[in-house]
């Protein structure tokens, strides 16, 4: 990721001419704005960073929800901002990272911003998201995912396992096969567990045998969501594991051989 290298310069600007790319910046929430509203100071308004684009348009990079409750508040007023100039897109998505990296921006916002940036992790990722069909998204519905911490978790546990093909990659692809866009099969807590047996078993792990256990479930994702939240709660165990060891259960049936090994005599 490319930061700024020139300086920026103070400029006082109407709120009127500040706008929003959210490409290189995080949803506004409206909740958020009307906080700030309820307790206002002009006194407290800070700085605002922006980038001046061509043509007069200046993007807001930190600072947007301060920006928008003064524009509701009075649409003549001024605020001072660090304003720089001759940033591309990515180096804009990198300098709200930069200021952000201390405040908390909702993962899936932070996560489109880094992919703005060309953060190369969040690009691979999404590349192998991409690949097997679905997209990355802020809402759940079918062929969306919104479990992005999970899928980073996994991609960072694949190589330090040195696994291949990437870890993602292994479970997206199982889940796809079973159930196809169902958006519960990408249930954060199943990718984890799926994972976990990925990373215990390995080679030994038929993923042909894994699709088809899954694929057996009558009512799909869903059910085994619900076996096992019931499952973690009996045993007390972390819901990702409670998914590996409920999988490695329907796995072995009707198995004779090649089983794998029972998963909680190995915890």
């Amino acid at each position: 990721m490319s930061e700024p290298t020139t300086p920026f310069v103070e400029e006082w600007l109407p709120v009127e001419h500040l706008e929003y790319d959210l490409r290189a910046q995080r949803n506004l929430v409206p909740t958020k704005v009307h906080q700030i509203m309820k307790a206002f100071r002009w006194s407290a308004m800070g700085v605002i960073t922006v980038s001046a684009r061509s043509g007069g348009v200046y993007i807001v990079i930190d600072g947007q929800h301060r920006v928008e409750a003064a524009r509701r508040l009075d649409p003549q007023s001024k605020v001072l901002c660090h304003v720089f100039r001759g940033l591309n897109l990515a180096q804009e998505a990198a300098l709200f990272l930069t200021l952000n990296n201390t405040t908390k921006p909702r993962v899936g916002d932070k996560f489109r911003v880094r992919l703005t940036a060309e953060d190369p992790t969040a690009l691979e990722i999404n590349k192998i998201v991409e690949s097997r069909g679905w997209e990355l998204a802020q809402y759940g519905d079918d062929g969306l995912i919104t479990c992005v911490a999970t899928l980073e978790r996994i991609y960072r546990l694949s190589l330090a396992k040195e696994a291949e093909p990437n870890l993602v990659d292994a479970c997206l692809l199982v889940v796809t096969r079973a159930w196809g866009s169902n958006q519960y099969g990408v249930w954060g807590s199943l990718l984890e567990g799926i994972a976990a047996l990925f990373v215990e078993h390995g080679s030994r792990l038929d993923i042909d045998r894994l699709i088809e256990t899954l694929r057996d479930i009558k009512k799909g994702p869903e059910e085994l969501i619900s076996e096992v939240r019931h499952h973690a709660e009996i045993r007390r165990m972390a819901v990702r594991m409670a998914v590996a060891d409920i999988i490695t259960e329907k796995y072995n049936r009707r198995m004779k051989t090649r089983k794998l090994p029972d998963w909680r005599k190995k915890r």
